[in-house]
């Protein structure tokens, strides 16, 4: 182990905030931690007089093949944690608990701070057996294996967890700038679970592969709107409905997404985005998605276009307009289930009913009402998965009058009739 401040990874970090950072981290939790090159290397750990490395780690790293073994699962572990943008916990080759939490520079992987060398609950058989193995493999004198395992610092699963997150402020504070790349690899990894699971869905609901119409249509719809969250949470969706059609053809792919941008960049521009901006986002975008190798870079393309179109519709409205329309919606949105009325909705956002009107029309394209039934029309696609319920109970649930009313609602803004829906997706 190295503790010098010359190696490559110490030159691009503050030593003497490293240095006290470790001394209050050990100080407050009794672990020990180091700092980890790319290869897996210590070059800077906590003051041994503080929390050294366990007896039994330094017993098993004073022979070459048990410190080349640390190595590689050091190294493994700090690119486990980059890859997924937070702690990554494993269990060492000799049965301990550690983890890693990744250090970036300008969004480059440079090293990894690793923690742990402790047991997370009770002593096991399995653990000391497993040792005695390992031990016997590399040949160190299981005896001594054994009397140090004694000393192993036993925590429970709440402090790991806890100094996991304390390390990865500690990673936040170190790297700056680098957290920036840490974070959009968990909205990455966040965008292709969700993918999954809608792919997964699909599957095991036996639904068709067609071309998810609707799913575009609503997705549409949420950027004329301007509605951010809602956009990205329907986009994971289509995605996965697109890749669960088309799936292993790259090319295939890449035609039906930079269709998709095209659609979303004209949605944008009819709702008040600046044209300019727009088309040059759109052609940005578009040379990414038919230069992209893999899906995940697609799937990020896209992402990343639908946030600039939605900003785009949401930078070109009036500021108080905004901030009207935004109660307006936000209480629409909360009260849905309600017998709602557009006056009900202008008090809430403390205008008169025809200016909200007006707002509706002019910087959304619809009325208050037909806004409010395609909020209760999302709300049913989601109840119409469960059938144990009825439509009738269905349409109540969401609002609408009677049954008739919700079914041509629903027609009007999906295709389908609800029971066609159901049978759609079930």
């Amino acid at each position: 182990m190295r503790r010098d401040n010359q190696s490559p990874l110490t030159a691009l970090l503050d030593v003497r905030l490293l240095d006290e950072i470790f001394q209050h981290f050990v100080l407050l939790t009794g672990l020990h931690a180091g700092l980890m090159d790319p290869e897996g290397e210590c070059v800077y750990a906590s003051d041994k007089r503080i929390a050294q490395r366990c007896a039994l780690c330094r017993l098993v790293q004073s022979c070459e093949e048990g410190a080349a073994r640390c190595r590689e699962e050091f190294a493994r572990a700090g690119h486990e944690a980059f890859r997924w943008g937070g702690p990554y916990y494993f269990e060492c080759w000799l049965g301990l608990m550690e983890w890693s939490v990744a250090l970036a520079v300008e969004g480059d992987y440079v090293g990894s701070i690793v923690c742990g060398q402790t047991l997370v609950g009770v002593e096991s058989e399995s653990f000391r057996r497993g040792l005695r193995e390992q031990c016997e493999e590399i040949g160190v004198s299981v005896r001594a294996a054994e009397k140090a395992a004694a000393q192993v610092k036993v925590i429970p699963t709440e402090m790991m967890k806890a100094s996991a997150r304390m390390m990865e402020l500690i990673a936040q504070e170190l790297c700056g700038s680098g957290e920036a790349a840490l974070e959009a690899r968990r909205r990455q990894n966040e965008q292709q679970r969700r993918i999954a699971e809608t792919i997964h869905e699909r599957k095991l609901s036996g639904m068709s592969a067609v071309y998810p119409l609707d799913l575009e249509k609503q997705l549409i719809a949420h950027v004329r709107l301007g509605e951010v969250e809602q956009a990205k949470a329907l986009l994971n969706h289509l995605l996965g409905a697109i890749f669960f059609k088309d799936m292993g053809s790259l090319a295939v792919l890449k035609a039906r997404l930079i269709e998709l941008l095209a659609q979303l960049s004209r949605a944008a521009v009819e709702a008040g985005a600046n044209l300019e901006a727009t088309l040059g986002a759109n052609l940005e975008h578009l040379n990414r998605v038919n230069a992209a190798a893999t899906q995940d870079e697609m799937c990020e393309c896209l992402r990343e276009a639908l946030d600039r179109f939605t900003e785009g519709v949401y930078a070109s409205r009036n500021t108080e307009q905004v901030r009207i329309l935004s109660d307006a919606i936000q209480f629409a949105r909360a009260h849905y289930k309600e017998g709602l009325s557009l006056s009900d909705a202008a008090r809430a956002a403390h205008r008169n009913s025809s200016t909200l009107r007006k707002l509706f029309r002019e910087q959304l394209g619809m009325t208050f009402t037909e806004y409010l039934n395609k909020v209760r029309v999302e709300a049913a696609e989601e109840m119409l998965k469960n059938p144990s319920l009825s439509l009738a109970q269905i349409a109540v649930e969401v609002g609408f009058y009677d049954q008739s009313h919700f079914g041509k609602a629903f027609r009007n803004l999906t295709g389908y009739t609800p029971a066609a829906y159901r049978r759609k997706i079930l």
